[in-house]
């Protein structure tokens, strides 16, 4: 997938003007490939830096959750399967650390922070718009949410005041909220993941002891366990949940002389099983994800020994040991990356470029767009030209590309006509276009099988070209051609005009005539003339 074909379909990726929100967002995409990794610059138009989410839809495409470090606003960019969409979704001065997940209609839910009042924000994609809440109070740094088989939020967060972790659950009309252990000053990392059963587990960093701990709700009470206490362990945690509800966990660990290690541990059932996965100077925070057969994958930046990060690195277990590779050599990691693999088990990785401040992505999985058709049908099928309505419709459908993707402002009717009005119908599968009926007929030829054409541009710049057939009568008048004649009979024009050609243009002439007169306002007048022409 590192061919010409990715580099061609990123280099013809041009502005987009379709989001979430409806408000334009310009991204011009960068490509630079290291080995069968695509390496992309999402988003280029600003200062990014500090934490950011990644999670994948049914479709496999990543979307993003992320923050401007300057203007300190919540960002979101999301893969079209042909070019990404970004807006901002907070404007809020002073807003970090988010946590993003997809409910079951692919829309997005975001937990941040606010700095200014210590406060735990929510936001959701309601289908329509973004609905933005406060969770609580008194709540500091990072969150970290997922949603239930009901897609309601469940999120964890420091209590800054207690300097303990705390649990929120939307119980469908507000949040109920606990403590999840008090007995420890807990540190700025800790995950959160859901069971079969949608019981909450937690790992986080007990600041206090240097520990990695684990805790899980049993349905009664709180069970936390110590995962790993040698030395300075449980930075940038993250954990993952296997298909028996086991936790896994990724740590770090600094030691005295400030050497850092990468870890895992993973819960057999009765102990937990702990391994090194990276050390020495070159290793930093890291992002956990499993795949089907629960072996874990780690997306991580390398950390030069002055404390620069360098590098993003990704790591595997195949069932024996851990494969290692650098992604990206170039890039100084800022904050943790985020990882989730797709359903052919492809890593997808989201990270911040410290040295251009650039928020990339960088994948295995194939992006080269899928081919896209295009449907038209036109309404009415027969257009009277008698008749007063004020619409001409085109209704456009794909079966294989998302309608709301097609740039509505340019599309053409048979090159001419532009939308009037449009609308999305029937689940977002129907484009519905209406073309002002006095300009369409103004254009159109009086035949039994008139060539309707709409062109148009999705949002990519990628044209279409599209055709329906319609009949254009005007009754009282006769047809260019009767649709039968006798046999032996040979169907001539009373003025025998030499070819069919000047027949055509002659009629088309008398009708655009009476046309206009009835559309001042006055009413047209059958002459003899008109009659006599055939």
């Amino acid at each position: 997938m590192a061919g010409s074909s990715i580099m061609t379909m990123f280099s013809i990726l041009v502005a987009v003007s379709l989001s979430f929100s409806g408000l334009p967002a310009t991204v011009t995409p960068q490509l630079t490939e290291s080995g069968d990794w695509t390496i992309v610059t999402v988003d280029s138009d600003g200062y990014f830096a500090g934490s950011l989410s990644l999670a994948l839809d049914s479709l496999g495409y990543p979307h993003i959750a992320y923050h401007d470090s300057v203007n300190r606003t919540l960002n979101y960019a999301r893969w079209t399967g042909y070019n990404w969409n970004t807006e901002i979704v907070d404007p809020t001065y002073g807003l970090a650390h988010s946590s993003m997940v997809l409910d079951s209609n692919d829309h997005p839910h975001i937990s941040y922070s606010y700095s200014k009042n210590e406060t735990l924000k929510y936001a959701k994609w309601n289908g329509t718009g973004w609905s933005i809440e406060n969770v609580t109070e008194a709540s500091s740094g990072l969150s970290s949410l997922t949603l239930d088989t009901n897609d309601s939020p469940h999120v964890s967060f420091r209590d800054v005041l207690n300097q303990t972790l705390k649990y929120a659950k939307w119980n469908g009309i507000e949040w109920n909220i606990q403590f999840v252990d008090s007995s420890c000053r807990v540190g700025n990392t800790h995950s959160l993941a859901l069971d079969s059963n949608d019981l909450p587990h937690f790992s986080y960093h007990a600041r206090g002891y240097y520990d990695l701990r684990y805790a899980n709700w049993n349905g009664t009470d709180w069970n936390v366990t110590t995962v790993d206490s040698e030395g300075n362990v449980g930075l940038a945690n993250s954990i993952a949940l296997d298909g028996k509800d086991n936790p896994h966990i990724s740590y770090g660990y600094t030691s005295g002389s400030g050497g850092q290690v990468l870890k895992y541990a993973s819960w057999n059932g009765t102990a937990w099983n702990n391994m090194t996965v990276d050390s020495g100077s070159n290793v930093g925070k890291a992002s956990l994800a499993l795949d089907s057969e629960d072996n874990p994958h780690l997306g991580y930046s390398g950390l030069h020994v002055l404390g620069f990060h360098e590098g993003l690195k990704y790591a595997k277990w195949n069932g024996t040991a851990w494969n290692k590779e650098i992604v990206d050599s170039e890039s100084n990691i800022g904050g943790p990356p985020s990882i989730a693999l797709d359903t052919s088990e492809k890593p997808h990785i989201a990270y911040i470029d410290a040295y251009k401040a650039d928020l990339k992505y960088a994948t295995k999985a194939n992006l080269t767009p899928p081919s896209r058709s295009v449907s038209l049908d036109i309404d009415p099928d027969t257009l009277n030209l008698k008749s007063r309505g004020r619409w001409i419709t085109a209704y456009l459908t794909s079966e294989d590309a998302n309608v709301k993707d097609i740039d509505v402002s340019s599309l053409l009717l048979n090159d001419v006509v532009s939308p009037a009005r449009w609308d999305i119908q029937n689940d977002e599968t129907v484009l519905m276009v209406k073309f002002d009926r006095a300009d369409v007929q103004a254009i159109l030829p009086i035949s039994e099988a008139v060539d309707i054409k709409v062109t148009g541009q999705w949002m990519d710049g990628e044209s279409f070209e599209v055709h329906d057939t319609i009949r254009v009568i005007l009754p009282g008048r006769v047809p260019l051609a009767p649709k039968s004649t006798p046999p032996g009979i040979e169907f001539r024009s009373n003025l025998e005009v030499t070819t069919d050609e000047v027949r055509y243009f002659q009629l088309d002439a008398i009708y655009s005539f009476t046309y206009r007169e009835r559309f001042m306002n006055q009413q047209p007048q059958r002459t003899s003339l008109g009659k006599g022409l055939i």
